[in-house]
């Protein structure tokens, strides 16, 4: 604006910019007057002045040689602002604080204030954990966990193989020592320690177990043996290794013992007791052990395997009747069905690997139909069943409920249930799929010449031949064995590397349930497992009772499926919970995550299929000969 307006005395003119105004300022009373906040040039000046017009407290001036307007306020009286500023000193609720009380107030600030920070100091070392006890050791050591450290609950756990997605994460490892994380002896100390004839165990089969080197329980025998010895209906699930198959069958040869006192016998064809499992290897296993338990004993034990199924059919037992029955479920199935072998004096059933056993891919056509036949609810009969386990799953009460009450079980645990073992260090190594059989050869070589026993784990029986050959040309002496195998090929080939005549055996997870490789000081996962419950089996083979003290676990991960249980491993170890999906159902668990079922074909005895026996024995040595 460039013209200007004269006012009178008491006011002056305040420049903004380009654009003069006129302030309101009186110099006498200052206090009085004041300029207007929303003074200010406008294009639209004559709707604004209209509007403050109309509230009675503006006058327009009018500049010359142009047209814009400059809007004013108009000045109050003294007596009006003396009564404004009245009211709002009402309006307003005033403190006053005494000096030393402010100083008094001040301090306890500051003090809150540092005990504040003290506070998340200790918070955030206790996050920290303690450095000189590590749990995971990474490649990047950002990415390590101590002993007692914790995370944000509102944030991401950090996982070192969160990027193992990605191409480039290959050459990347972590390490798993949770030994410090959770101690769970096998063995109970202290004044807890008590001995196998406190138990309830007669001394003649303390005596034979003092002949195999067993004299103190395991903590699950502790508390498992007195239930069962009490014929209840008990589920025993705890950790890989830690003597579960005697937690059942000393209670079997005893309870046989006390039945012999009031000359009890079995029928010929009619088994007092049937231990139910789901390969021939674990059977024949658990067999040794039984006839060793019952060693110049009056206790008779059969295995009942595939093969010669004709010939057992044609020439039934006749004069000798069977305490203890150890057989698989096709065995099972074909001669009871023949009427070979019944089931009407059966006291005593376990189900080893019960969680196997009860899965969709064996329950529905194998163990289901049996289990139906069976009196559970006939009170003069009392069968006993028992459920042995390393991972026990949730729907065994939907699975057994059309069978029997789930209320009368009783159900033994121990702590380290659905965890990772803490004595065994597990090494899990990010590599390229072309990258995978060289590692290999690198860690075979190093083990192989200080002769330590391994096992090499894979999800295909292709893969177990391939690799069987692989280290066969490489110079390194090993074995396969798997469910496709003929029975010529696999039999005896777990014997022979339970008897050290050979240090290396690859297998699928036929030889990872319940098989007991006490000699085995590493396990290779050449293929990882898509499962967390096949995860703990095969580690289970190392670190057992009796085992070596130096076992570890090697993992090889190369695909996106791997990845994610690999996730779900490292998450339960940082936040020191139970492994997830371990009690979960294989069937249902597939279907959750990819829509659809591939139906899992249950560890078949070849044998039991003679048919197919001659063209699968061409089929392997044609494979032998390449």
């Amino acid at each position: 604006m460039s013209a200007l307006m004269l006012m009178s005395g008491k006011q002056r003119l305040i420049q903004v910019g380009t654009c003069t105004c006129l302030g309101l300022q009186s110099l006498r009373r200052p206090a009085f007057y004041r300029t207007s906040t929303a003074l200010r040039e406008i294009s639209t000046g004559e709707a604004l002045s209209a509007t403050l017009a109309r509230r009675g407290r503006i006058q327009t001036i009018t500049g010359k040689n142009t047209g814009h307007q400059l809007l004013l306020e108009q000045p109050k009286g003294v007596e009006e602002s003396l009564s404004d500023l009245k009211s709002q000193r009402k309006n307003r609720e005033v403190i006053t604080v005494p000096l030393h009380l402010e100083k008094r107030l001040k301090r306890k600030v500051e003090n809150d204030n540092k005990k504040l920070a003290i506070r998340q100091r200790i918070i955030d070392e206790s996050r920290e954990g303690r450095k000189s006890q590590i749990i995971i050791h990474c490649k990047r050591h950002e990415f390590n966990h101590y002993n007692g450290q914790s995370y944000d609950a509102k944030k991401d756990i950090p996982l070192a193989s969160g990027a193992w997605r990605h191409r480039k994460s290959t050459g990347d490892f972590f390490t798993l020592f949770p030994g410090f994380k959770r101690r769970s002896p096998f063995y109970m100390t202290g004044t807890d320690a008590v001995t196998f004839q406190e138990l309830g165990i007669s001394e003649p089969i303390c005596n034979n177990l003092k002949s195999l080197g067993v004299e103190t329980p395991t903590h699950i025998q502790v508390f498992g043996i007195p239930q069962v010895l009490k014929r209840k209906r008990t589920i025993i699930a705890a950790e890989t290794g830690c003597g579960k198959t005697l937690t059942y069958l000393l209670p079997i040869i005893n309870q046989t013992l006390e039945d012999r006192r009031y000359k009890v016998r079995p029928k010929p064809g009619h088994p007092t007791s049937i231990i139910l499992v789901p390969s021939r290897e674990l059977a024949d296993q658990i067999y040794q052990v039984a006839l060793q338990l019952t060693y110049t004993l009056d206790v008779s034990v059969k295995l009942l395997q595939g093969g010669n199924l004709m010939s057992k059919m044609k020439n039934p037992p006749k004069t000798h009747g069977v305490d203890i029955l150890i057989t698989t479920t096709n065995a099972l199935k074909v001669l009871e069905s023949a009427g070979v072998y019944g089931t009407s004096k059966l006291l005593h059933l376990v189900l080893d690997e019960a969680d196997t056993l009860l899965d969709d891919s064996f329950f529905p056509e194998l163990v289901g139909p049996f289990l139906h036949r069976l009196p559970f609810e006939d009170l003069h009969r009392q069968l006993q069943l028992t459920l042995v386990s390393a991972t026990m799953p949730k729907n065994f009460d939907a699975t057994l409920g059309e069978v029997m009450k789930i209320d009368d079980f009783y159900e033994v645990t121990t702590p380290g249930l659905h965890h990772l073992m803490s004595h065994v260090p597990q090494t899990f190594l990010r590599l390229g799929r072309g990258q995978k059989h060289g590692k290999l050869k690198e860690i075979v070589e190093r083990d192989y010449d200080k002769k330590i026993p391994i096992m090499i784990f894979c999800n295909k029986h292709q893969t177990c031949d391939w690799v069987s050959r692989y280290l066969n040309d490489e110079g390194f002496d090993s074995v396969s064995v798997h469910g496709r195998m003929p029975l010529k090929y696999r039999e005896g080939r777990v014997e022979a590397y339970q008897r050290g005549e050979i240090n290396i055996l690859i297998s699928t997870d036929l030889a990872s349930r319940g098989i007991d490789t006490i000699r085995t000081q590493h396990v290779i996962n050449y293929e990882f497992p898509l499962y967390v419950a096949d995860y703990i089996h095969r580690c289970g083979r190392t670190g057992r009772v009796g085992s070596e003290r130096q076992c570890r676990v090697t993992n090889f991960i190369s695909r996106l499926g791997e990845v994610n249980t690999v996730n779900q491993i490292e998450q339960s170890v940082r936040k020191d919970k139970q492994l997830p999906h371990v009690d979960a159902n294989i069937k249902k668990l597939y279907g959750k995550w990819y829509g659809s079922y591939v139906e899992i074909e249950p560890i078949k005895d070849d044998e039991d299929h003679e048919s197919s026996d001659e063209t699968e024995s061409d089929q392997h040595e044609q494979l032998q000969q390449k």
